[in-house]
């Protein structure tokens, strides 16, 4: 067979028919090959794309947020600029009220009587002090399960005793009365003291300012 060259023809071929096919061949397989270049470039576009679109919810929802966070950031320097100004206003402000003296015109009027008055206080307070004396010995007693006296161990027996002794004081009873009678009226000299104290700090005073008031109204 005859050798033919790099491209495909025959080295001793000089029919113009073959030259012409064989040159159409040659730029069909160099076509081709642009071809499928070009398929392999458009391939790995479209994959790419693909991975693009694929990846395109994943930026908006970023977006979203970065989106969000920067209208928080906006909102937030407004309100931080608001209070700036406020502060700096309020710094102004201090700043024009300062060597200015505060002249009272009218003092403030000391109440002569309370309402309701303080008899009724005292009373209120010393009724409602024994009622609730009352109502816990009342509690105390309906809580406590004991017998006391003979009616009562009647009442829940049903049978009257034949005899009732009463009860013996031993000498450890005796000494812790006797213990708790000084406490008792150390306790009761201790209120009585501690009301006169506070009688000097709170009321006296008061009445000093009331009667040198209505001197001064006299005058």
């Amino acid at each position: 067979a005859p050798e033919g060259t790099d491209d495909g023809i025959k080295n001793d071929a000089d029919n113009p028919a073959y030259l012409q096919i064989a040159s159409q061949i040659k730029t069909a397989e160099e076509q081709h090959k642009s071809l499928v270049t070009q398929h392999d470039s458009l391939l790995e576009q479209q994959t790419k794309y693909e991975q693009i679109i694929a990846a395109n919810p994943g930026i908006e929802q970023q977006m979203s947020k970065l989106t969000r966070d920067y209208d928080n950031s906006q909102l937030r320097y407004r309100e931080l600029r608001e209070r700036k100004m406020t502060a700096d206003m309020n710094e102004q402000l201090e700043l024009d009220r300062k060597g200015q003296r505060l002249v009272v015109i009218n003092p403030p009027a000391i109440p002569d009587t309370t309402q309701p008055r303080r008899l009724y206080l005292i009373l209120g307070s010393f009724l409602l002090s024994i009622m609730g004396g009352l109502s816990s010995v009342i509690l105390a007693e309906t809580i406590k399960q004991s017998v006391h006296g003979a009616a009562h161990l009647g009442a829940l027996v049903g049978a009257t005793p034949l005899a009732v002794i009463p009860h013996m004081y031993t000498e450890q009873e005796k000494d812790h009365v006797s213990r708790i009678i000084p406490i008792i009226f150390l306790l009761l000299n201790s209120v009585y003291v501690l009301r006169n104290i506070l009688v000097n700090i709170l009321v006296n005073p008061l009445r000093k300012r009331l009667r040198k008031k209505g001197g001064k109204a006299n005058g």
